[in-house]
């Protein structure tokens, strides 16, 4: 877990530790929010596991496995999943894609579903003018 946090830079890491430790944040997140944070947390740190595995069948020039999880991945991505694609593959690969493909499933039910929102609007509203309010006058 700490390989995880130590490739976030200090400042992002910084301020997802504030969002789990403030109270005025606290008070405003739901489980879901936290949840979804540490799923994603979990999927990196399987994500970084699997380096290894990885590593040890390039290093045998033997990338059968790397093949079955592409195509297993492209059949998924077509909507056309084929399960059969993955049995022989290690678990930690598994672990690593239902813990990622959980994310997409509880994802539109958090607040995570704002990443997909960009204000085009932003760009073209006019400048706002502020002024600060003089008591006395």
């Amino acid at each position: 877990m700490s390989a995880v946090i130590t490739l976030f830079p200090s400042s992002r890491r910084q301020n997802a530790l504030n969002g789990m430790s403030n109270e005025r944040v606290k008070a405003i997140s739901r489980l879901r929010d936290t949840s979804i944070i540490l799923l994603i947390v979990v999927t990196a740190g399987l994500g970084l596991n699997t380096i290894f595995d990885s590593y040890h069948h390039a290093s045998q020039k033997d990338v059968s496995e790397m093949l079955l999880l592409s195509e297993y991945l492209k059949s998924v991505a077509t909507l056309r999943a084929n399960a059969s694609l993955i049995e022989n593959v290690g678990i930690a690969y598994k672990v690593h894609m239902l813990v990622g493909m959980t994310i997409f499933l509880i994802f539109p039910f958090t607040r995570l579903v704002h990443v997909w929102s960009v204000p085009v609007t932003y760009l073209k509203r006019p400048y706002q003018i502020v002024r600060s309010k003089i008591s006395g006058r």
